[in-house]
């Protein structure tokens, strides 16, 4: 009995709210001849991808193709979370480094900071 190794396969997962889609192609070939298109924001993914078909199929010229219209949309709306989340460090003393607010973070915020911990500490002597 032949076996073909001219194949097609298409999944769709949706993760968020957000659709993703990607396709696998194959046809005959001597050796696995393995190509990985992904969107730039993956890039850094694709020699894993490469790992994972090699580590299921043998042969044949595979192709597999990610589509980037949903993905980037998502990145973007992470870096803009981000953004708002994401706080900076600043130095109280030689040995307190607290993490603030991009607006916190400037000596005007450290200095009340100082005055809060020297009020706690008379406090609690």
């Amino acid at each position: 009995m032949v076996k073909s190794m001219t194949g097609y396969g298409r999944a769709v997962e949706t993760v968020n709210g957000r659709e993703f889609t990607v396709e696998l192609r194959s046809v005959n070939n001597r050796y696995l001849d393995c190509n990985v298109k992904l969107p730039r924001s993956l890039t850094f993914a694709e020699e894993a991808v490469k790992q994972a078909v090699k580590g299921t199929i043998s042969r044949g010229k595979v192709d597999v193709f990610k589509n980037s219209d949903d993905l980037d949309e998502v990145i973007a709306a992470q870096l803009e979370k981000d953004k708002h989340t994401r706080k900076y460090p600043l130095k109280i003393n030689k040995q307190t480094t607290i993490f603030v607010s991009k607006e916190k973070c400037n000596e005007q915020y450290a200095e009340e900071y100082r005055k809060r911990i020297a009020n706690f500490a008379r406090n609690h002597e």
